[in-house]
């Protein structure tokens, strides 16, 4: 498994060793087999979250290249969704309350080879959430809403091409290569492309910002759909419902260098 996903194997590692630890607690085996060292990603490939200024190039871009994708950007960003959440919101899974609007996810839609798509629940209970979306926001989620998604409770937000059911990852990444490129957070170095910043570090970009923001641990975990850290969630309660105040918290995209400019450049 570390040969063709060295982070999934270090994850399955990690859980054999966890499970055989208890074991060796409880005198049914001696020692553990399973070398901590195995626990460890050894992927060469390093990514990170973009930084703010990185983050505006690649909204403008996105919607330069598509409008109708330039709101996914921004819930990734801005509501720490997955794509596979995020891809499956309807027009009914927006309500607005004076100039906020808040997402409800309820369901996630995910291809698997061979057997095609399948949606379901998010990935755990604590996936079922609503995500109130900085008011700066709103304006834009009204806007696409108008421009991009058809009339009925059940539109999706996000339309794919094609016959397919839902957005394809490769719909999503034929213009979400082309904005990392004019940001440079995706180069071709020794022939191949090597990425800085994944569609996925967007949810951590936001994350990272909600928890500077000052949300307790309870929030953080409520806001991102989270299962994990069970113990401590006993004992810490979000008491008070901050997550639109958290949402305001998080720092709007700066002005970006003119389009042309950056596109001649690169």
């Amino acid at each position: 498994m570390r040969d063709s996903g060295a982070t999934s194997a270090a994850r399955e590692a990690a859980l054999l060793r966890a499970i055989l630890s208890t074991a060796v607690e409880d005198g049914i085996i001696e020692r553990n087999p399973v070398d901590s060292k195995l626990s460890r990603s050894t992927s060469r490939r390093s990514h990170r979250p973009p930084t703010l200024a990185e983050l505006a190039v690649l909204v403008e871009e996105v919607g330069a290249f598509a409008p109708q994708l330039e709101l996914a950007v921004l819930l990734a960003a801005y509501g720490g969704l997955r794509i596979s959440e995020w891809r499956a919101l309807r027009r009914r899974d927006i309500s607005f309350d004076g100039d906020r609007a808040t997402i409800y996810i309820s369901r996630q839609a995910q291809w698997i080879p061979g057997e095609g798509w399948t949606v379901g629940p998010p990935k755990s209970a604590e996936g079922v959430r609503a995500v109130p979306l900085p008011s700066s926001l709103t304006a834009q989620v009204r806007s696409h809403l108008s421009a991009h998604v058809g009339p009925f409770p059940e539109s999706l937000l996000f339309e794919p091409a094609g016959r397919s059911t839902f957005l394809h990852d490769s719909q999503f990444n034929l213009h979400w290569n082309r904005a990392r490129e004019v940001a440079g957070v995706r180069i071709m170095e020794g022939g191949r492309w090597v990425s800085a910043v994944r569609e996925h570090d967007l949810r951590h970009f936001h994350l990272s910002f909600y928890a500077a923001s000052g949300a307790t641990l309870a929030e953080l975990k409520a806001r991102a759909g989270h299962s994990t850290t069970q113990a401590a969630m006993v004992y810490q309660h979000a008491v008070v419902d901050r997550g639109a105040e958290l949402a305001d918290a998080m720092p709007s995209l700066p002005l970006t260098p003119p389009r042309a400019a950056r596109i001649g450049h690169h």
